[in-house]
């Protein structure tokens, strides 16, 4: 199945991650990521289930990447913190009542904190 794929799902990460890094967190709609991904919003909907897991995701997958250092040559450090920084302020203000919360927010700032010690 195409949403198994992951292949696909790496694709629908880098098109979610590219619109994020471009345009910020609320210009862009999983419409037209689906649409860019040429997917349904049905199997797209499959792979995640809404924008905010998908910024998750997407999150998640920076902050592993800072911290392995696999950083695209392209994004200046500052700019680096400053979507950490918007990532931090999209959980808190999305729901900071959530379980997970606290881990995600801590995850961006210890994030954040390794990026300043290294630049």
């Amino acid at each position: 199945m195409k949403y198994k794929d992951v292949r696909i799902t790496d694709r629908v990460y880098s098109v979610a991650s590219s619109h994020i890094f471009s345009t910020g967190l609320k210009r862009w709609h999983m419409e037209q990521l689906a649409e860019e991904c040429g997917l349904t919003k049905r199997t797209l909907y499959k792979i995640v289930p809404n924008k905010e897991k998908m910024v998750e995701q997407v999150m998640l997958r920076f902050i592993n990447s800072v911290q392995q250092g696999q950083l695209q040559k392209d994004l200046e450090p500052v700019f680096i913190i400053e979507m950490l920084q918007a990532f931090v302020l999209y959980f808190i203000r999305s729901d900071p009542t959530s379980a997970q919360s606290p881990a995600k927010i801590r995850a961006a700032v210890d994030c954040l904190l390794h990026g300043i010690s290294r630049n």
